[in-house]
């Protein structure tokens, strides 16, 4: 796409590009006590949620009184709870990304807001849930993963707010980051705008790349027929890192997030949802250079990314269509996670190779749970209390995350591989002094994804494909494992 330069009347000529995620006609200043009481209100609706809602009330192991909280002050009643998986990995992230966008909102930076989402977390969980013992759990879930998404959310709010104004990129901005603009607005602070932007109005000064398809999908399974689904995807990417698309010669730190991305995929066919997958990743600080030259063919040299990750992953499979009851479920959070992503240029080819090292705190559906309980009967306390009740458990993870694409003009070919694997957390069940004889949990989970695409018009992709999956678990001596083949193809829009 071509590029365009404009100039907004009355404002003034923006300066060059920066990393800075907040960029404004005029400094605008930090606002600590608004965000803390914005914070304050936030937890002050949700007391009054907690206080309305039935059956809290079964999660009440405490007294209100002094011996209880100095329990949860020496860790003695601090342990993992035994909530529902979604309220633990839906409801609590959503409640991390509220804590995280009224800090960033009022224009705290990536640590400061992170630190305010903590804060809150922990304020919650000692004393919003005073009778509950404090929950591991969501101590570590929440923040972390309100963070992920808040800023995930805040560079695609600010990706649209710097392009072309339009009814368009103002609504997804607002959408996007809705306390950034707000807060803007409240305050009439003017965000400056990108120096040039795309055919779609869209700013260039940094890079960004959005994609969305639909397909469809033949599975074959173990057990059942050839399962036909309907597969929709989105994927985005931003990397607010000024001449990262340009010729020339660069190397820069970056350190406001500057590096995330976002990629949901969902299959549907006869027996409803059989696949859904969210996983966002954000590099709160990394380094990039660049090594470009224009030719006549188009860009040629290297470019090399190097980022510090945290992020957060929710996913629902099922494995076996002939039971829809049976629902792969894992989620988690990472941090300290490594992406290194090299990219050589030599036209007309174009190489591109990514590898993501994650260690995690995950919550992991137990597959050979059912095993495991027909042999030795339907509760057991050698298990966590969380498997007995809701057939998951809080496990350590590690993921190797490999991708390789080779383009040659409109055509191109990949593959990518996820390789996780977890292993149980001891000694921290709601319920540790009932748990004797405590066995290990580990369950093992692999996608390999190979595709091959053309691209007849710059904006729209076919591509088709072969994705196979593994699972096994293990629980003592039960075992249990599923694995399938899929068939793929879709159409997109990539921009």
């Amino acid at each position: 796409m071509c590029a365009t330069s404009f100039a907004r009347a009355g404002e003034p000529e923006p300066p060059p590009p920066t990393t800075a995620t907040f960029t404004y006609a005029t400094p605008q200043r930090k606002h600590y006590l608004r965000a803390t009481l914005e914070l304050g209100a936030i937890m002050a609706a949700g007391a009054v949620q907690y206080s309305t809602t039935q059956g809290n009330s079964t999660d009440w192991d405490l007294g209100y009184d002094w011996p209880s909280f100095r329990a949860k002050l020496t860790g003695d009643a601090v342990r993992f709870d035994t909530n529902r998986f979604d309220t633990n990995m839906i409801t609590h992230p959503v409640a991390g990304w509220l804590y995280y966008t009224a800090a960033r909102g009022n224009r705290l930076n990536v640590l400061e807001s992170f630190l305010f989402a903590a804060a809150a977390s922990t304020m919650w969980e000692y004393i919003g849930e005073f009778r509950e013992k404090a929950s591991v759990n969501d101590l570590i879930f929440t923040p972390v993963s309100g963070a992920v998404i808040g800023e995930t959310l805040t560079q695609l709010g600010v990706l649209f707010q710097r392009s072309r104004q339009t009814p368009a990129t103002r609504v997804l901005a607002l959408v996007l980051a809705p306390s950034k603009v707000i807060h803007d607005w409240v305050d009439g602070a003017t965000p400056l705008r990108s120096r040039e932007v795309d055919d779609l109005g869209l700013a260039r000064d940094e890079s960004h790349r959005f994609e969305l398809s639909a397909g469809a999908v033949a599975t074959l399974q173990e057990k059942g027929p050839t399962w036909g689904d309907a597969r929709l995807a989105l994927r985005t990417e931003v990397i607010h890192a000024p001449g990262w698309e340009l010729p020339g010669r660069r190397s820069q730190w970056l350190f406001d997030g500057n590096v995330s991305s976002l990629a949901a995929e969902a299959q549907l066919g006869r027996v409803g949802v059989t696949d859904l997958q969210l996983d966002v990743t954000l590099a709160p600080i990394a380094f990039a250079t660049t090594a470009l030259a224009d030719t006549e063919g188009g860009l040629a040299g290297q470019r090399l990314l190097l980022g510090l990750t945290s992020g957060f992953d929710y996913g629902v499979h099922s494995y076996d269509r002939t039971n829809p009851h049976e629902m792969d479920q894992i989620a988690g959070v990472h941090v300290a996670g490594l992406l290194v992503r090299h990219e050589l240029f030599a036209p007309p080819f174009r190489v591109r190779t990514t590898l993501g090292l994650r260690p995690g705190f995950t919550a992991v559906h137990a597959l050979a749970v059912d095993e495991y309980f027909r042999l030795n009967g339907t509760r057991s306390t050698a298990v966590p209390t969380v498997v007995n009740d809701q057939s998951y458990y809080f496990a350590l993870g590690a993921n190797v995350s490999p991708e390789v694409e080779i383009s040659l003009g409109p055509v191109s070919a990949g593959a990518l591989g996820r390789f996780d694997t977890y292993w149980s957390i001891e000694g921290l069940d709601r319920y540790q002094e009932r748990i004797t004889g405590e066995v290990a949990l580990h369950d093992r989970r692999v996608l390999g994804r190979a595709w091959l695409a053309v691209s007849p018009v710059e904006w729209l992709t076919f591509r088709v494909g072969v994705d196979r999956r593994t699972r096994s678990g293990q629980i003592a001596s039960a075992t249990a494992a599923r694995a399938e083949n899929a068939l793929w193809a879709s159409a997109g829009t990539v921009f």
